[in-house]
């Protein structure tokens, strides 16, 4: 695998309502988003993406703030980086590719946008996988002392511009690698493209905020119920590990990067059966 990702896969840039995305795609059959998490890039998919495009019509994008796509102003509520924002760059960006309906894998903040947009277009997702996070209000309404210190950089990015900016902006090779440590082993080029990106990015994308209008913090139900698996628990599903009041087993603590540890070509498998 080369990272960047081979040359098979196109990259281009697509301007949407109010930032511009950088956008790859590749492969041949039904369309598949790859939604990246935090503080990655769309590199992350890098070795389970060329599997991927063996069946499937891949996009692989920057969400807005990351990567090489457009970073706008956040505005004096973070309404720019909310999730609806986030999640409608992202059909805007498969419309612009030709596709009405699509599904999504996110993992991360990736998986907070699939999940927002699967509420907000049902009628174009089909199928959705949520990997590795729970919804942002049940995390909050049942966070204890534990689940802070454990998350304490959730708080910390969602304090007022410009205090995370200008501490991340003071050695942002440190904090993407600091991030990014605990036993992973990440291809050297792939932390690379993160630390790059993250030392050009002016600013930081709060995780925990909340703008808008909001849903129930359940699952998102559509008309066609998304379904996914992506390996077998625990070691491939932290929820009993990373869900405040959740009264499954302790388990030792499950990888947080399924690009490294859970997905593989045929590990994702797409289900509409309820």
């Amino acid at each position: 695998m080369t990272v960047p990702l081979p040359t098979e896969f196109r990259r281009m840039t697509v301007r949407v309502a109010g930032a511009r995305i950088n956008t790859l795609a590749g492969g041949d059959g039904s369309p598949v988003l790859l939604l990246h998490g935090y503080p990655q890039t769309h590199v992350m998919w890098h070795h389970v993406a060329p599997r991927l495009a063996e069946h499937h019509t891949l996009i692989l994008t920057d969400l807005r703030g990351y990567g090489d796509s457009g970073k706008p102003p956040g505005g004096a509520n973070h309404e720019a980086y909310a999730k609806a924002a986030m999640a409608r760059d992202q059909v805007e960006v498969i419309r612009e590719l030709g596709f009405s309906e699509f599904a999504v894998a996110g993992h991360d903040r990736g998986g907070r946008v699939g999940h927002r947009m699967a509420l907000d277009y049902p009628e174009a997702v089909t199928k959705l996988a949520v990997l590795d996070i729970v919804p942002t209000r049940h995390a909050f309404q049942t966070a204890d002392m534990t689940f802070g210190l454990g998350y304490w950089h959730w708080f910390f990015l969602a304090q007022p511009e410009s205090l995370p900016e200008h501490l991340l902006g003071a050695d942002p090779d440190g904090w993407v690698r600091g991030r990014l440590s605990g036993g992973w082993q990440f291809d050297p080029d792939a932390l690379d493209e993160y630390v790059r990106c993250s030392a050009t990015r002016p600013r930081s994308t709060p995780p925990a905020r909340t703008t808008g209008p909001q849903r129930a913090s359940t699952w998102p139900t559509t008309t066609r119920p998304p379904r996914a698996a992506t390996g077998s628990p625990p070691r491939c599903s932290p929820v009993a590990n990373a869900v405040p009041g959740s009264t499954a087993p302790r388990s030792a603590p499950a990888p947080h990067h399924p690009s490294l540890a859970c997905i593989t070509g045929n590990q994702i498998s797409w289900s509409n059966e309820p």
